[in-house]
């Protein structure tokens, strides 16, 4: 779309945001209250629901703008956004106690579907070098280079050994021919693909065969005619009536044939819409692939015009800098000198330029003259009155203030203790139950100024709508850029000079001091320390560390994994999920609300270290859900199985130089997600007799507690552990490397039905019209990836034949499953329990719902015994006779 419609889009957006934030303050200020659990549920996911839209169609504008100065200001809008999402979810986590939300019913009072809040987006915030980038590609590209030609190698030494002549008696004393070898070679080939092969050489030859056979007929017929026009036994051409009226019938058999066909499409469309049927095929994933093509062009035409702004303002710089620079440090000194005569009118006295610069004074970082005056005399007081105590006083008087504050510190602590108590109890008890009311916000404040900030900056560009407002760059702001920084660069030489003229100035006035016999005052205030951010260690990128990356990419340890996004986790939202709350049910998120949650976990990649587990049962999308999340992020996936350090690698040596390298190597290229797969193995409760020869508790010391160690929290790494069988391990040692848990959910129903979809697509061959919802009954239990892999191998060259010829029903999909013994349903009980027993988020949730059926139950007995009251109390005395009018 061109830059005009998200121009006006981007407008129109920031309308509804601000509307939106308005509402939502109103609703803080005026502390809306909701006397039942649900309606306050339904009152913030509700908002939840509208900014996540907001925020749909923010980065929507914000990955397709075009003009580089905006991005800094709609980012900063984006951002405050997303922490008003992150806030809200919290408050519903407090409300429901889980994780997840279901914001079905507060998305229909504002007129929206649960579709219309799918999260597959996050701002980018960490980028790799290009330089590192490029080396990491050809890094890859010759490691591919290295195993081809091996492979090649290795097939062209098969190849001389069975073609290498063979003599007769070598032959005979060998008891085997030339034939006998190439017999044997045929063996070694699979039978699948035996069969594979058969099957595509018989189509091709059907095809030949019918290619042929249909050119022989028409041949023979062409020859046929031409005979027949040359001895003139041709039949003569029909009368020009019945040719009319035999185009009239053509004309009129197609007319209905075409309208029983529009009425088939309607028809089919209707039954598509409704979700009873699967007629005409579309083109699966084509929009899709459109619209990332042309999010790619869009990106690369922003670098060009942001590289074009670059130079434009760097020359505006040095052309100002050339022809202005006098000018501009004679400024900063008359501001700098103003400063010394607001301080000496006010107070008598010059403050010091700080260390770093007069920076810190255009800030308004340096106190006002006043305030600096008043706390200077009380310390000055202070420090007279000290004068006069020993120093055991001092001391004594300092361990007393560190009591009193400590105790100070305590009381409140036990008050807010207490306050919290109270409030647990009051929410139990139905007579003293205090409702619910809508919390107040850290970050409607910030959108709010980040809006304001936007219009004071953006609206008098934006009331012209040029072109250089819309695409490119606006001249005056690079003008206004160029000389800020033209000021920071001469700043230095002249807080330089004005350190010296601040010299002779204290000199001046230490003179007028002393000659009118006062004492000069001495400052005695410090300035707050600033607090020292911990940089991570800089992680140098040279020879050795290319040298370490190659090595692993050929021990398997870095995987070149497949782009994926987060729609590629397929699945429903849970439409019964608020429902099931609302009845005190336990309700387990769907793969819609797993999708959510991955979001906050994606964009958490460029926070820091982060670690977590993900539990489920095989082939659950747990490899997925860790490839979408490198794939946004464009992160390096390093991968580390116990089963690829077995034998002579199982030694302390080895582990040690292979986590320092896998360290090394993932600072160097952060982002970076480190899986360890089979992490159950590892702590294992009792080890099993097949699994007794590894030496599980080496491996397990250097792939988790040594790699812990060795990363700082500063740095930009993942860590994501995965399992199939929590069960078999230690749960406390487990949780408490990894105390964070996602249990991925059982394929239900809408989950299948979605998988035979997206099967029914790709393979045209497939009637449109199967019957797959039917056929979902009565798989769903079945694995994610199973029925994937299932359905891909259903497809065999045989089959695709037969489905051409005569058509494929659900039963004999369903047959196929049944026959395969090797896979039976999962047992997904068996993973919920271990989580509501073991995982903290498990108990949690388990405890909440325990905690409102008591209430429920609480508050149903008040309701009835207080009915009971209003009946004994309605109910006329049988002591006192009944008055009856005359």
């Amino acid at each position: 779309m061109s830059s005009n419609f998200y121009f006006h889009k981007w407008k129109d957006t920031l309308r509804d945001l601000e509307e939106l934030v308005e509402k939502d303050v109103f609703y803080q200020e005026s502390k809306v209250h909701d006397q039942k659990l649900p309606q306050a549920v339904h009152r913030s996911s509700s908002f939840l629901g509208q900014y996540i839209m907001m925020y749909n169609q923010m980065i929507e504008c914000c990955q397709q703008n075009l003009q580089v100065q905006k991005t800094a200001w709609l980012d900063s809008i984006l951002n405050a956004v997303i922490l008003r999402i992150i806030e809200l979810k919290k408050h519903l986590e407090k409300l429901e106690g889980s994780r997840f939300q279901f914001l079905g019913y507060g998305l229909i009072e504002v007129h929206h579907t649960v579709y219309d809040i799918g999260m597959t987006k996050i701002p980018k915030r960490l980028t790799r070098p290009a330089h590192i980038q490029a080396k990491l590609e050809d890094i890859f590209a010759a490691v591919k280079e290295k195993r081809m030609m091996a492979q090649i190698e290795e097939e062209a030494a098969e190849t001389a050994e069975t073609e290498k002549p063979v003599e007769w008696w070598d032959a005979e004393a060998n008891g085997e021919t030339t034939s006998n070898k190439e017999s044997s070679k045929k063996d070694n080939i699979p039978e699948a693909l035996q069969m594979t092969r058969k099957y595509v050489a018989l189509i091709m030859a059907h095809e030949k065969t019918r290619q042929v056979i249909t050119w022989d007929k028409h041949r023979k017929l062409t020859r046929e005619m031409w005979e027949k026009d040359l001895m003139g036994e041709l039949k003569p051409k029909a009368r020009p009536e019945i040719r009319k009226r035999s185009a009239n019938l053509i004309h009129t058999v197609f007319r209905v044939y075409f309208k029983l066909k529009r009425e088939r499409i309607e028809r089919c469309k209707r039954d598509e819409l409704l979700g009873l049927n699967l007629c005409d095929a579309p083109i699966f994933g084509v929009q899709q692939e459109q619209a990332e093509v042309m999010l790619k062009n869009r990106s690369k035409l922003y670098e060009k015009h942001e590289k074009k702004h670059l130079e434009h303002r760097n020359k505006l710089k040095d052309e100002y800098m050339k022809n202005k620079k006098a000018v501009v440090c004679e400024e900063l000194r008359d501001q700098i000198r103003e400063w010394f005569i607001e301080w000496f009118e006010s107070v008598q006295f010059f403050y010091d330029i700080p260390k770093e610069g007069s920076v810190a004074i255009f800030k308004g970082e340096i106190p006002d003259p006043l305030d600096w005056l008043k706390e200077n005399t009380a310390l000055a007081l202070k420090k007279e009155a000290d004068k006069k105590k020993s120093p055991q006083d001092l001391k004594f008087q300092k361990l007393e203030a560190k009591k009193l504050a400590m105790l100070q510190k305590r009381e409140e602590q036990m008050n807010m203790k207490a306050e919290a108590l109270l409030l647990k109890k009051m929410m139990k008890n139905p007579t003293m139950h205090p409702g619910y009311t809508y919390p107040p916000s850290k970050y409607t404040g910030d959108i709010v100024k980040a809006i304001d900030y936007y219009h004071k900056s953006w609206d008098k560009f934006d009331v012209y709508e040029t072109m250089d407002v819309k695409e490119k760059h606006v001249d005056k702001i690079n003008l206004n850029d160029a000389i800020m920084q033209v000021q920071l660069e001469v700043l230095p030489e002249v807080d330089e000079e004005m350190r010296q003229e601040l010299r002779k100035l204290k000199q001046a006035l230490k003179n007028d001091y002393k000659t009118n016999e006062e004492e000069m005052p001495v400052n005695l205030t410090k300035r707050p320390k600033r607090k020292r951010v911990k940089k991570a260690p800089k992680s140098k990128f040279d020879d050795k560390v290319v040298d370490m990356i190659e090595n692993l990419i050929e021990q398997g340890f870095i995987l070149e994994y497949p782009k994926q996004k987060l729609e590629d986790f397929i699945g429903d939202p849970n439409f019964g999920g608020e429902d099931l709350r609302a009845q005190t049910l336990p309700a387990s998120p769907f793969h819609f609300e797993i999708r959510q949650y991955w979001w906050e976990r994606c964009r958490d990649v460029s926070c820091g270290f982060r670690r977590m587990l993900l539990v489920g049962p095989d082939c659950s999308g747990r490899t997925n859900l860790i490839y979408a999340l490198a794939s946004v992020n464009d992160a390096v996936l390093f991968e580390l199985d116990p089963y690829n350090v077995q034998g002579a690698l199982e030694s302390a040596q080895f582990l040690k130089r292979l986590v320092k390298m896998v360290v090394t190597c993932a600072r160097a290229l952060q982002p970076s997600v480190i899986r360890i797969k089979h992490v159950e193995k590892l702590f294992y409760s009792k080890i099993p007799p097949e699994e007794a020869e590894m030496n599980l508790k080496i491996i397990r010391s250097y792939f988790v507690t040594k790699l812990f160690k060795t990363i700082n929290k500063a740095d930009n790494i993942t860590v994501i552990a995965t399992c199939t069988e929590p069960w078999l391990a230690t749960a406390s040692a487990l949780l408490k490397q990894f105390p964070e848990v996602l249990l991925l959910p059982n394929s239900g129903y809408s989950l299948v039905v979605q998988v035979l979809k997206e099967w029914v697509y790709r393979n045209k061959v497939i009637p449109a019209d199967l019957n797959v919802s039917n056929l979902a009954r009565a798989l769903q239990g079945y694995s994610f990836g199973y029925l994937q892999d299932a359905l891909d191998k259903f497809m065999s060259a045989d089959r695709i034949v037969k489905i051409a010829t005569y058509g494929l029903s659900p039963m004999e999909v369903y047959d196929y499953f049944l026959e395969d013994t090797t896979q039976t349903t999962v047992e997904y009980d068996k993973y919920l329990s271990w989580y509501n027993e073991k995982t903290a988020q498990g108990i949690k949730e388990v405890k909440y719902l325990e905690d409102q059926r008591e209430f429920n139950a609480a508050f149903e007995k008040y309701v009835t015994k207080k009915q009971k009251k209003k009946k004994a109390k309605s109910a006329p005395s049988s002591a006192t006779p009944s008055f009856t009018g005359l």
